[in-house]
């Protein structure tokens, strides 16, 4: 005969009887989820969690229960705490992934994918369905790199085929011939052949997630004038005249003070399908015309962000957790940052911590000696 099932009331008296049993509380909380007592069900789990912090179960249905209330916000929290005590779950990443997409948070479930496949590296799946994300926000350089781990794990994998076809399209190569292998291999020759002389990755913010938009400056000769380019908004423009002014200022200092009057200063952002706009150019602006007028390199990979001053001082800025999140996953392994936003860059994701580095500035000055190569 089969056991009667047990009643919400002999599930309260559990609890009643034995407060301290985490798993007393989480079967209670269970059954408030399923007859949609959610506020019962999430004091439940939260005393249980307070008692045994590493419950998986416990934990995920606390994330369940606050997304079906809307609380995303609690919802990822509550992963993001089981993640604290259990760092190597893949499964955890995946949920915190599944979460981020439904808000629309493309770079931060990207991030997670990345971190679960890390953590579980022998699933094609993962690899590909992270593949298609890249592809999504144009991260053609991971996007390959994982497809070509998708097809390490199962070489006859259709959706991996199907995705390399497309991304060989974007790139405007022949994917018949080439491997994924081989497509990452051009796209670090392009890079690897152009000089850095003037270039460097400007942070930027959007609705999904972070961008790093390329910027490139050149130094022509003219009558000493701004000229800019690319499809960008008015705040970025007067972020440009106050850099080109705050450079015109220390022309003396740098050593370029007859060069700025018999040379003009071409800026240009160089992708142009979004508008790009907002003060925080200003620092990247200012570095990329010096490198310009100076003829040196700027460090390879590096990116920045920071509202300038006329007189060169670096202030903070706001999306530090989007543009850095964007920064590690386009590749970036050095980023420039005013060292007001000090606090925001303590609470970005280990993952992102361990791998860009970070360096605060106040001054302009205090940048370029970081921005360029040695």
């Amino acid at each position: 005969m089969s056991e009667l099932p047990i009643s919400t009331l002999e599930l309260k008296r559990a609890v009643v009887l034995r407060p301290e049993d985490p798993d007393a509380r989480y079967a209670l909380a269970l059954r408030m989820f399923e007859e949609g007592q959610l506020d019962v069900a999430v004091r439940q789990l939260s005393e249980a969690l307070a008692r045994r912090p590493d419950f998986p179960d416990a934990a995920h249905l606390l994330s369940r229960t606050h997304a079906r209330a809307g609380r995303h916000d609690e919802a990822r929290k509550a992963l993001e705490a089981l993640l604290r005590v259990r760092p190597h779950d893949a499964g955890v990443h995946d949920e915190l992934a599944e979460l981020f997409l439904q808000q629309g948070r493309w770079d931060d479930a990207l991030l997670h994918l990345l971190e679960a496949a890390r953590r579980q590296p022998h699933d094609a799946r993962r690899y590909v369905k992270a593949a298609d994300l890249a592809m999504k926000r144009r991260l053609w350089e991971r996007a390959l790199d994982l497809l070509s781990r998708a097809r390490a794990e199962e070489r006859g994998n259709e959706a991996a085929a199907a995705l390399l076809r497309e991304l060989a399209g974007d790139l405007g190569e022949p994917a018949s011939a080439l491997e994924p292998e081989a497509l990452l291999a051009r796209l670090e020759l392009r890079r690897a052949s152009s000089t850095t002389v003037g270039r460097i990755g400007v942070l930027g913010w959007t609705p999904v997630g972070g961008a790093v938009s390329p910027l490139e400056a050149m130094a022509v000769a003219g009558k000493g004038e701004l000229i800019f380019s690319g499809n960008v908004g008015p705040a970025i423009r007067e972020s440009c005249q106050v850099a080109f002014t705050g450079l015109k200022a220390r022309a003396g200092a740098l050593g370029i003070e007859s060069l700025i009057r018999t040379r003009d200063l071409h800026l240009n952002f160089t992708d142009a399908e979004a508008q790009k706009d907002g003060a925080s150019a200003g620092m990247a602006l200012a570095l990329a015309g010096t490198s310009a007028f100076l003829g040196k390199p700027l460090r390879r990979r590096l990116g920045a962000t920071g509202a300038i001053t006329l007189h060169g001082d670096v202030q903070r800025v706001d999306g530090i957790h989007e543009k850095l999140v964007a920064s590690y996953l386009v590749g970036l392994t050095r980023v420039l940052l005013p060292r007001g936003n000090l606090r925001d860059a303590q609470h970005l994701p280990a993952e992102v911590r361990e791998r860009v580095e970070l360096i605060h500035v106040d001054t302009v000055a205090d940048a370029l000696g970081a921005a360029l190569e040695p």
